[in-house]
């Protein structure tokens, strides 16, 4: 019975699928006969939702499944988001006796699948597998679009199936065009949105330019916004695929992933700061920050999670966010903040036109030009909006800092002053007020650097007063001070009289020749173009100074003995110079003339200083020297906070060698390079003992202008401290402010990258150099040591302790913390406290001692400390 069944159910069976078949009449035909120039063909089109997806195109083409196609009821299909494939299918007639070209478009650049098949009779003439997940080349004509060419004979009728698979928001704008329509319409549509894309691009540029100019971060975040939202129009009009990546879909396929949380990241940080709502608004500012959060974490998020997922997360977080930003707007409004008048109106636009977008994807709202084209037309008025806001603000700020800058105008001049002062008493000897050391090497440097071509000779001239200490053991320092200022007018006076001298300073109507280049000996810089004139004019001058000065009834002879080298017979830089006329002083005086003139046989220090050398490296390499270390104390704690690593050098030979011979000779020679990779190692290594034994402390290491200059030191300080496993943050490296003056373009960039990996910075003596607050504020610095020239004196000398204090408040207020060195009494170490200082270090605390003695001091420091407590 069961058999009979059967044979009755296969003939009804076959009826109707036969009646259900692409060949029956339940599908409209599109007629090609109207010649219009495009047709939509949303409402020509029957569906099935294949949730599974395991419909195969043979079994649909064969009319398997001809019983699930349903009518689409919509111009255009939208599903929203949706994991099922679906299968789309019409029928085209060519009701003409010509042969007609149509094309068929899918206006729709973000669709991941498409399978595209034409079947005419019972053959599949044609099948494309193309998409934005498979390289552009695939498709069959090269358009942001996907195209598809048709072409029927007289009267033939085909069918055109499509299967597609998406995980962004599922919909098919299907048309049929004649080919020159399409391009036509298709040209204008990309100049359009050329035009839209130039748009912001001019204002991303004009804002970077503005952005550059003011440091105005607000400017920054709107570049940002404004750059992630030009791309992210691109990849949803498929402009990056086809022009940037056609070749890498994976990575057009981040386009909206990554693009859409980036645009509304830079969104809430636009907000943030134009609108100042950590002040304005700290509940908005909260909340915006957690969406921040949540952009971030959608942006990491695209990397891991699947690309339907992190779609809808990055599309669902634009609703509520923009919503909030536009919320944002009215409060502050109200609230009195005008700068929010035009950001409320420009948020608007672009809230309208992104909820209208977000809306469409979702399948919430129709397909149609004002959703598919809400985002262009709303943030092409928020542009121009937020750019009318900006420029608002611009001009509010401007007001703000003209009041503010008023209103600072008298602490600035005070400022102004104090600098001043202390810049004269870092380039200016306090007693005769004659040009210091510091303004005398400077001078001199820049006459060096001039053009010379033989045409003139340089004399550094040094003046020694060889009796004149016999004179300040005698009258006593305060007449000897006395003394010592009229004699240094007297040489001012004579020599601006001598010919060639160069003033060492000229400006605001002081006018000096001289520098006090230390306690009793004088420089000039004579510039002539032979040396017998300048023997000549210095002959002269040794006389004048020769004649005995009346003083309090006295006549009395100083005596002189006067150095001269020649440059650049001598030497060709300011060091070296300065050395030999040193060096010619010193043979004035042993042999008892007045005058003396370098030469290189008169150097006693020569051989010496090569031998020096040649056994430093050796010292080096078989680990002869050895670190004394001196404690730093936390004057508001008491305790140990840090020690300074000091190298000493106990020659065989020559006995101890002090730092001031070597280190220089050691720079000039580029030993200075292993000389201070050696002393970080030891001093690191001994830093990790100590954090062994619970003296966690900061380790302070000298560093030279030439190791700024190295290529790799910051990568080698990066490597000892990973090594001996000591935080950067315990590690202060000590740079003159010379140093940093030497080459300040390179002297930054190490600054710079030794800050970033987290190492302390220190502008060793501090006072001495030739620089300001204007110059070291910008650097990456946090800690300032005063010079012990400035500490030593202080409890005897009120114009010290006014510098000390000044220098203390200015630090503090640009958030430098301040180490006193030099500090060789109870009293001055009260002082500092009593004036704020952070550290000291001297001779009062401890001199420098060696690793065992200084672990004794640290555990008898730690035993003071906790008695005190006790008691």
């Amino acid at each position: 019975m069961s058999a009979i069944i059967k044979r009755l159910l296969i003939p009804i069976t076959y009826i109707t699928l036969l009646l259900s078949s692409p060949y029956s009449f339940g599908i409209e035909d599109v007629r090609l006969s109207a010649g219009s120039a495009s047709l939509p063909l949303g409402l020509y089109l029957e569906l099935i939702e294949d949730r599974n997806g395991s419909y195969q195109s043979e079994d649909i083409v064969a009319g398997r499944y001809d019983y699930q196609w349903v009518k689409n009821t919509s111009e255009i299909p939208n599903f929203g988001y949706t994991a099922s494939t679906f299968w789309y299918r019409l029928s085209i007639i060519n009701d003409t006796n010509e042969v007609q070209s149509r094309i068929i478009q899918i206006a729709y650049p973000l669709l991941d699948h498409i399978e595209y098949y034409q079947v005419t009779g019972s053959m599949t003439v044609k099948s494309l597998v193309t998409g934005d997940r498979t390289i552009f080349d695939t498709r069959e004509i090269p358009h942001r679009n996907f195209l598809f060419d048709l072409v029927l004979e007289p009267n033939e009728k085909t069918f055109i199936y499509l299967r597609i698979l998406t995980e962004g928001a599922h919909q098919l704008p299907l048309s049929l065009w004649q080919e020159r329509d399409l391009y036509t319409v298709d040209q204008g549509e990309l100049i359009t949105k050329s035009l839209y894309y130039g748009m912001l691009l001019v204002m991303i540029l004009f804002n970077v330019f503005i952005y550059v100019s003011l440091k105005e971060t607000s400017y920054l975040y709107y570049v940002g916004f404004v750059t992630s939202f030009l791309y992210m129009q691109l990849s949803m009009h498929g402009i990056d695929y086809q022009y940037f990546w056609p070749n890498h879909p994976s990575i057009h396929d981040k386009g909206i992933l990554l693009f859409v949380p980036f645009t509304m990241l830079f969104a809430c940080l636009f907000t943030n700061e134009f609108l100042s709502l950590k002040t304005n608004s700290p509940l908005l500012y909260r909340f915006l920050n957690l969406n921040i959060a949540a952009n971030i974490c959608s942006i990491i998020g695209a990397f891991f999670i699947s690309y339907s997922l992190s779609t809808k997360i990055s599309v669902g977080l634009v609703i509520p966010q923009s919503l909030v930003i536009l919320l944002a707007g009215p409060l502050l409004w109200y609230s009195g903040e005008k700068t929010a008048r035009f950001f409320t109106l420009a948020w608007f636009v672009m809230v309208l036109g992104t909820t209208m977008a977000a809306m469409n994807k979702f399948g919430l709202l129709p397909r149609n030009v004002l959703t598919e084209n809400g985002l262009l037309f709303g943030s092409a008025l928020e542009v121009v909006l937020l750019s009318f806001a900006l420029a608002d603000r611009f001009n509010r700020e401007r007001e703000q800092r003209f009041k503010a800058q008023k209103e600072k105008f008298e602490e600035s001049r005070q400022r102004q002053a104090i600098e001043e002062r202390m810049m004269l008493q870092a380039t200016h000897n306090q007693l005769t007020l004659l040009p210091n050391r510091v303004l005398f090497q400077k001078r001199l440097a820049e006459i060096l650097a001039e053009e010379n071509d033989g045409q003139f000779h340089l004399a550094i001239t040094l003046i020694h007063l060889k009796r004149f200490h016999e004179i300040n053991k005698t009258l006593g320092h305060q007449n000897a001070d006395e003394l010592l200022k009229i004699i240094s007018m007297r040489l001012r006076e004579q020599a601006s009289q001598v010919h060639g001298a160069v003033d060492i300073e000229n400006k605001e109507g002081i006018q000096s020749p001289v520098a006090t280049v230390e306690g009793v000996t004088f420089a000039m810089i004579l510039k002539t173009h032979t040396h017998q004139i300048t023997e000549e004019a210095i002959e002269s001058l040794t006389k004048q100074m020769l004649e005995p000065i009346e003083f309090k009834g006295m006549s009395l002879d100083v005596g002189v003995s006067v150095g001269v080298s020649f440059f650049p017979e001598h030497g060709g830089n300011v060091a070296t110079l300065l050395r030999h006329a040193h060096i010619a002083v010193d043979m004035a005086d042993k042999n008892d003339n007045q005058v003396a003139i370098y030469a290189k046989e008169m150097n006693p220090y020569s051989a010496r200083r090569l031998t020096l050398m040649g056994e430093l490296t050796r010292a080096i390499e078989l680990n002869n020297l050895e670190l004394y270390f001196q404690p730093q104390i936390n004057l508001q704690t008491n305790k140990l906070s840090g020690m300074e690593a000091l190298i000493r050098w106990q020659h065989p030979t020559h006995g101890f060698i002090p730092p001031d011979e070597f280190i220089p000779l050691a720079e000039q020679t580029g030993i200075i390079k292993s000389l201070t990779a050696w002393v970080l190692n030891e001093a690191l290594t001994f830093g990790a003992a100590l954090n062994a034994q619970g003296h966690k402390i900061t380790i302070s290491v000298n560093i030279s202008a030439m190791n700024l200059r190295e290529k790799n030191f910051v990568e080698s300080v990066e490597n000892l401290l990973s090594e001996h496993q000591i935080a950067p943050n315990q590690l202060v490296l000590e740079v003159t402010e010379t140093a940093m003056m030497d080459d300040a373009v390179k002297a930054m960039k190490a600054l710079l990258a030794l800050n970033d990996i987290g190492v302390r910075l220190s502008i060793d003596d501090f006072g001495t150099g030739h620089s300001s607050l204007a110059y070291i504020k910008k650097l990456p610095v946090h800690e300032i040591k005063i010079d012990r020239s400035f500490v030593m004196e202080m409890d005897k000398n009120l114009d010290d302790e006014m510098i000390v204090k000044t220098t203390l408040k200015m630090c503090h207020s640009l958030g430098y913390e301040v180490v006193a060195e030099g500090v060789e009494s109870l009293i001055i170490c009260n002082k500092l406290r009593d004036l704020g200082c952070d550290i000291v270090q001297g001779y009062y605390l401890s001199r420098p001692i060696p690793k065992g003695d200084f672990i004794k001091w640290a555990n008898a420091r730690d035993d003071d400390s906790k008695n005190v407590e006790t008691a």
